[in-house]
């Protein structure tokens, strides 16, 4: 099972009471099985081996990473998800 590669995602800002769903790209991530901002779990669904739809969670304003797990491995999207007052 290859790794997936994760090569963006929109939109980039969201509310620190979370809720924003956050559309993740990249390749191999049909077989996702966590993603998480920052250290804080996500919930997700797999739209196809190249999309993944994310809720981003409740977090402090600041920005954090995004990070995806598949059964192949795990990859972290460029750039950082801002939380925004």
């Amino acid at each position: 099972m290859a790794a997936p590669d994760v090569t963006g995602f929109s939109p980039v800002t969201g509310l620190p009471a979370g809720g924003t769903l956050v559309d993740i790209t990249g390749t191999g991530l049909s077989t996702t099985t966590g993603v998480a901002f920052g250290a804080v779990p996500a919930t997700f669904a797999v739209l196809s081996d190249t999309r993944v739809a994310a809720v981003a969670p409740a977090q402090a304003p600041g920005t954090v990473t995004i990070a995806l797990t598949t059964t192949g491995g795990s990859d972290t999207a460029p750039g950082v998800f801002l939380y925004l007052l």
